[in-house]
């Protein structure tokens, strides 16, 4: 879950996606273009679990 543009916390996790996996990560990673995005994935893939075939690291 995004820090914006709401601002969610590790409460809202349960509440929202019951039984499943939640992180919390930078919305600016998400949700912005531009500079940012030349470390969203390094920064996300480090943050978010992985699990299952989806996972698998893409060229």
């Amino acid at each position: 879950m995004p820090d914006e543009p709401y601002a969610f916390s590790a409460a809202h996790g349960p509440e929202m996606s019951p039984g499943l996996p939640v992180a919390l990560v930078s919305g600016r990673h998400l949700e912005w273009y531009g500079p940012s995005l030349t470390e969203a994935r390094g920064v996300l893939s480090a943050t978010l679990p992985r699990s299952g075939p989806a996972s698998s690291p893409r060229p």
